[in-house]
């Protein structure tokens, strides 16, 4: 049996230290990946409420013209699922309020 030079010694430290040096590296993109992917997911989420909160205080505001017809939604703000969503109506119209043309705007924050 052949005792470890100190030549020997050496290579085996620098094999295990450049092992651990592209361990480290790839670990390092492997969060930044998982870390990115979570955001994109977040932001989704959150465009997805957003559209099921607007498509909500559509639904609020029809509701409102049913129980009183004269009533004119433009600018009716409505806080639903912790965003706000503003009623937009284009009355430039001639004729009796047109709840097809009735649109929203939902203001909302991310937090990274």
């Amino acid at each position: 049996m052949q005792l470890a030079t100190k030549e020997n010694k050496a290579l085996a430290l620098v094999t295990v230290l450049i092992f651990v040096l592209i361990s480290t590296i790839i670990a390092g993109a492997l969060v930044a990946l998982v870390s990115s992917e979570a955001r994109l997911i977040e932001s989704q989420i959150r465009r997805i409420k957003a559209i099921y909160a607007a498509e909500a205080g559509i639904q609020q505001a029809i509701q409102g013209i049913r129980s009183n017809p004269s009533h004119n939604p433009d600018g009716d703000s409505y806080s639903i699922g912790g965003m706000n969503v503003s009623i937009v109506y284009d009355s430039s119209g001639a004729g009796p309020l047109d709840t097809n043309i009735l649109d929203t705007q939902v203001n909302y924050n991310i937090v990274w």
